[in-house]
């Protein structure tokens, strides 16, 4: 149902969010920090997506870019 969604509305926030979470938690990161992405470049200040892509980026071993996106994770709480 969700991926019926993201096909009518590819830009949509919550969408793009939950399907983030989903490919976080099977392991598909790459997935995750590519539909994060598109919701930060229309929100910067997101405070979900910001957290996610921190999450994303640690998982996949790369806690260097994981760094900016939970600072100002930490910094929107």
């Amino acid at each position: 149902m969700l991926r019926s969604l993201d096909d009518e509305s590819p830009e949509n926030a919550l969408i793009n969010t939950t399907l983030a979470r989903l490919a976080i938690q099977t392991g598909q990161f790459d997935k995750a920090i590519q539909r994060l992405q598109t919701v930060i470049d229309k929100d910067p200040t997101s405070e979900t997506a910001n957290c996610l892509m921190g999450q994303a980026y640690e998982k996949a071993g790369k806690s260097d870019l994981a760094l900016p996106f939970l600072e100002k994770c930490n910094s929107i709480n």
